[in-house]
């Protein structure tokens, strides 16, 4: 009888730890899939006021000899659970004055140079735009999401610079840009030039508006079933 009850205990434990193997990878499984389309919309729309009115900076570059002010501004325009469209909008007009302090020094470009690139292709004399439309799917998204300060050679940005938010796409996974110069005259009905990115990135000059907007947006991925960048030795 007393070895009876002994296998009877053993056998308990057994189950119990059985249960709660499978209780946690319950758990795990949950927290990896997509959330309910209420807890997407809440953390969807949490972003887009992360970003909107405040994902905008202000350069100040030299171009070909000339002093010229790039302004850059982003906005969700439209949400569809788990689908994004950004607009972003760079302006680019003649700088009224040489700002105060150091003067610009020229510098070697860099890969991190395309906002000095893109003022250079737009600016003639008068102002000049180029909207950039980002069709985003979170959940090819991945986490963490970055926050790390950009600089623009030929350029300076007043306060504490520019700061980026980015979350890279999946491996093997892009993501579709529409670049439309409205100035130049084109309707509504051009459909501009198709790009590809592999990341979503936004660009902030307050670090307390980037850390909301980084925050926001991987919460975002996490709801819409995005995973983490695979380690280096991961990668295909």
């Amino acid at each position: 009888m007393r070895h009876v009850c002994w296998i009877t205990g053993l056998l308990l434990i057994g189950f119990h730890d059985i249960s709660s193997l499978l209780m946690t990878q319950e758990v795990e499984e949950r927290s990896s899939h997509p959330r309910n389309s209420k807890d997407i919309l809440r953390v969807t729309e949490e972003f887009e006021r992360a970003v909107n009115g405040n994902a905008i900076v202000r350069n100040r570059c030299r171009v070909q000899g000339k002093e010229i002010e790039i302004e850059e501004t982003a906005e969700v325009i439209e949400t569809d659970a788990c689908k994004l469209v950004v607009r972003a909008r760079k302006v680019t007009r003649a700088a009224e004055a040489q700002p105060t302090g150091r003067p610009l020094q020229a510098e070697k470009k860099s890969s991190t140079d395309r906002q000095a690139t893109d003022g250079q292709e737009q600016y003639a004399d008068g102002q000049k735009e180029i909207e950039f439309m980002v069709y985003a799917e979170l959940s090819e998204l991945t986490t963490p999401v970055l926050v790390e300060t950009q600089k623009f050679g030929q350029c300076e940005a007043g306060g504490a610079g520019v700061l980026k938010v980015s979350s890279r796409s999946e491996p093997g996974k892009t993501m579709q840009v529409i670049r439309r110069a409205p100035a130049n005259g084109l309707t509504k009905e051009d459909q501009g030039v198709k790009q590809m990115r592999r990341d979503l990135s936004l660009f902030f000059s307050a670090p307390e508006a980037a850390e909301k907007a980084r925050k926001a947006l991987e919460r975002a991925v996490k709801s819409c079933g995005g995973k983490e960048w695979p380690d280096e030795d991961d990668l295909p």
